[in-house]
């Protein structure tokens, strides 16, 4: 049987396999020519299977994600989104040998991957626009019913085309999350891997997980858990759990660490994509798109709050704690103290509205009772006021209670 890369040159079915540009577990690839009555009608890639021989069912269930993603396009309304998806045009079997083949759009441009090996860090601006055009197009696929889950997203799979625009390719691992819980063991490349992915458990959550180690792969050159290596005398299943368990305890280094132009929005971004926990991440790539394009009230300078790995979750842990008093406690001492907790804790969490709502509720308690006798405590609480106001963008309410601050201050109520 002809090695599949030594095909190179020859016509297979309605294709002229050009130039050979790379070989996979699946097949080669090649840049090819679509030919029609043997003559040139347009550039594609096309991707062939290394067996051979194959029946009909059998490349069925070879091109799986090929009647996915075809079946996606279809029902995928944004017309942006499509734009970084590469279009499938043609599947089938080859004549006589019975190879698996798949055309779709040829993109003319270089990885992600090699982008980052060449230039090393990525501005934080160009990364965002990329990652961008990356959330938008996965989700757009999450949004579908039922979604449909890339779960093999790493720079290698983003090509940046001439026009400096993204196209997501190599659908092979593509699942629906009703059937990823069927296929045996974990899919796709480990590095990029979500914990619950390695398990065979694929959501759009993965896929956000997956966004994360590439975006901070891009700001910083380096994997955000390249210093957790397993001892080299587990097994392949105890080194993937030794890992696991380590990325749970792991708390990440902002990518603004090594990457100045990162801003503190971004931060939170990548670190909550990249939280162990499916339930701590972004539900899917549509929340993260929101995230990336959505203008940020909160200043950029001052102190970074603490919301990376285990001590954000410790944070959104004793915020539910906290919370749930509230609910029962409904006077008195207890909950004014209850919601002074819940406003810092939201505000260290960067959710800087609600802190405010916390605050000036507390603020209306002391305003009908003895609670806050002493005016030392009642400018602190109305600065702190004023301060989240401020720093959720509301200027009117922010100057508001500066100005009852500045009246207590003066002796006047």
């Amino acid at each position: 049987m002809t090695p599949t890369r030594d095909l190179e040159g020859q016509v297979v079915g309605n294709y002229l396999l050009e130039e050979f540009l790379g070989e996979g577990a699946f097949g080669a690839v090649f840049r090819s020519t679509q030919l029609a009555l043997g003559e040139p009608l347009r550039r594609v890639a096309v991707k062939l299977s290394h067996r051979a021989g194959l029946t009909d069912g059998e490349t069925v269930d070879l091109l799986g994600d090929a009647f996915l993603l075809a079946d996606a396009m279809d029902r995928i309304t944004d017309a942006a989104a499509k734009l970084h998806l590469v279009h499938v045009f043609d599947a089938g079997r080859t004549e006589p040998d019975g190879r698996a083949f798949l055309a779709m759009e040829y993109v003319d441009g270089m990885s992600l991957a090699d982008r980052i090996a060449h230039q090393g860090r990525l501005d934080a601006g160009q990364l965002t626009t990329w990652a961008t055009e990356i959330a938008g197009a996965l989700g757009a696929l999450h949004r579908l019913d039922p979604p449909l889950v890339h779960r093999d997203l790493k720079p290698g799979n983003v090509v940046l085309g001439r026009d400096n625009r993204v196209r997501l390719i190599d659908f092979g691992l593509a699942v629906r999350p009703e059937e990823s819980t069927h296929t045996a063991g974990g899919a796709g490349t480990v590095d990029y891997m979500a914990p619950e992915a390695a398990t065979g458990r694929a959501t759009p959550a993965s896929d956000v997980y997956s966004l994360g180690v590439l975006m901070y792969e891009g700001l910083t050159g380096d994997h955000p858990f390249r210093d957790l290596i397993p001892p080299i005398d587990l097994s392949d299943d105890g080194q993937e759990a030794w890992l696991r368990a380590a990325k749970e305890q792991h708390s990440v280094v902002r990518p603004s660490v090594a990457n100045n132009t990162v801003t503190r929005k971004l931060d939170r971004i990548v670190l909550q994509c990249l939280e162990y926990h499916p339930s701590e991440r972004f539900t899917d790539a549509a929340e993260v798109l929101a995230a990336l394009t959505r203008e940020s009230p909160v200043p950029e300078e001052g102190p970074e709050p603490p919301t990376d790995g285990k001590p954000a979750r410790r944070l959104r842990k004793r915020l539910q704690d906290v919370e749930a008093a509230l609910a029962t406690t409904r006077s008195g001492r207890d909950r004014f103290d209850l919601l002074r907790e819940s406003a810092e804790l939201l505000g260290r969490l960067d959710q800087h509205a609600q802190a405010a709502l916390r605050l000036r509720e507390a603020w209306e308690m002391t305003e009908h009772s003895a609670l806050l006798r002493d005016t030392r405590h009642r400018v602190r609480l109305l600065t702190e006021l004023a301060e989240a106001y401020r720093r959720s963008g509301n200027e009117f309410q922010a100057a508001r209670f500066a100005a009852l601050r500045n009246r207590e201050q003066n002796g006047h109520r």
